[in-house]
């Protein structure tokens, strides 16, 4: 709970830097886990077993891990570009559904609308990349923060209870 708050605070008063810092731990982590990968693989070739998958997916483990942390913020900008095509792609499917396949009434509208907000969405992650994804890590920060005030103030009605007066001491 904890560092849910410190993640939140984080988040809202330097929002590029906590991103640019999560993307850096996704690449450390992509490098380290393709380097046990290239090992894994390396073991199954001399044990004359199937290495090929291993073998490739760990180079390419490697070398995106790799590319984050020399390019942090030009991969930041290609994953938000593929979040937002896959976004307009499914506020398209959305909409094609709603307007073809789904009978009037109440859920039609409900998903005319999710599949425009979704659309949206996707258009302004494609068009506006780092920023759009620097405002979502604000968003997720004040939730961080929401949730870990909530956890706080829970664990502190749970501890109270044995006391029975719901004040912890």
């Amino acid at each position: 709970m904890i560092i849910a708050i410190l993640f939140g605070l984080f988040a809202i008063f330097v929002p590029e830097e906590t991103f640019t810092t999560i993307a850096m731990y996704f690449g450390i982590v992509l490098i380290i886990g393709g380097g046990f990968g290239l090992v894994n693989a390396i073991r199954l070739m001399k044990k004359k077993h199937e290495y090929l998958s291993p073998l490739i997916s760990s180079i390419v483990s490697f070398m995106v891990g790799l590319f984050i942390m020399i390019y942090t913020r030009r991969s930041l900008e290609i994953f938000a570009i593929i979040l937002g095509v896959w976004a307009v792609v499914l506020g398209f499917v959305q909409l094609f559904i709603a307007l073809n396949l789904i009978p009037p009434g109440r859920n039609k509208i409900i998903v005319i609308f999710n599949g425009i907000i979704t659309l949206l969405f996707g258009l302004i992650l494609f068009f506006n990349p780092f920023n759009s994804m620097v405002a979502i890590i604000f968003l997720v920060g004040a939730m961080a923060l929401v949730f870990g005030g909530i956890l706080i103030y829970l664990s502190i009605i749970i501890g109270g209870k044995g006391k029975g007066n719901g004040i912890v001491e």
